[in-house]
């Protein structure tokens, strides 16, 4: 009452409190209050139970999670097996219909590439070739490490480490097919390339582009990277009726390829 209250006229010495939490995030507070009224002194304790602002939004955010989070999870899981399995339903689909134009994938030996005429003096100088491509088989071994630099520099610097294809590569290749210019070439591996020269035409047509991705993983299959990148040296077009690094060292240095130098190895890999 005010007429009691109006005669407690006290003042307050000091106050002291005591803060204990606990795994609850909840706060216990003791506040001890010692004061004087008039020539009294007392001491008065007074518990208390509160929760602090940020344990109470540390609180909240794991209840969020813990509830929220178990749900998220089983979301994108099962949005990602439905994308795989959507993926993988398109590829079998595109595959089965495509599978009976895709031609037979066989490695072509040497004999099997066209060779022109050649012919030798009696001390072996050859002095003259007649045929409509100038080729000069090499094997792997034979191909100098200039030249290997420089054609996997230009053409497909991962080509021992893919399995035929590059994905980035495709990407920017199926851009290009879709945009008003159509496919202009770009995005092929070195193992699509030697598809194409050898099983394929040279159409640029998005479906072509898919068969090339099929073939060259079954090239993949039944090659290793040493033979693919000898039939690909061997049979790719260097301009002047060349095809092939040897004969293209002849046609326009008049050299064998072990004798090139590394500009002109990089030259003749400008060419392809």
């Amino acid at each position: 009452p005010s007429s009691i209250t109006s005669h407690l006229i006290f003042s307050i010495i000091e106050i002291s409190i005591s803060v204990e939490d606990n795994f609850n995030s909840l706060t216990f507070a003791s506040i001890k209050i010692f004061a004087k009224t008039g020539n009294e002194f007392f001491l008065s304790t007074i518990p208390c139970r509160c929760e602090s602002v940020l344990k109470k939004f540390e609180r909240d955010i794991l209840n969020f999670i813990s509830k929220h989070m178990i749900k998220i999870i089983k979301l994108l899981f099962w949005l990602g097996m439905f994308f795989t399995s959507l993926a993988i339903i398109a590829t079998l689909t595109v595959y089965l219909y495509l599978k009976p134009s895709l031609p037979e994938i066989s490695l072509v030996d040497q004999s099997q590439l066209q060779i022109p005429l050649k012919i030798y003096t009696n001390d072996g100088v050859l002095i003259g070739e007649f045929g409509e491509k100038k080729r000069r088989p090499i094997s792997y071994e034979d191909i100098p490490e200039n030249l290997k630099n420089a054609f996997l520099a230009a053409e497909d610097d991962g080509f021992f480490k893919h399995q035929g294809i590059s994905y980035t590569g495709l990407v920017r290749s199926f851009i290009r097919c879709i945009g008003p210019n159509g496919c202009f070439g770009g995005g092929g591996t070195i193992t699509m390339q030697v598809v194409r020269g050898y099983v394929l035409t040279r159409d640029q047509t998005v479906i072509r582009k898919i068969k090339e991705i099929f073939l060259a993983y079954q090239l993949e299959s039944i090659a290793n990277k040493n033979e693919i990148f000898e039939l690909y040296v061997n049979s790719i077009f260097l301009g002047n009726r060349s095809y092939g690094i040897e004969s293209a060292a002849d046609t326009y240095f008049g050299k064998s390829s072990d004798e090139l130098s590394l500009s002109e190895s990089a030259l003749i890999a400008s060419l392809a």
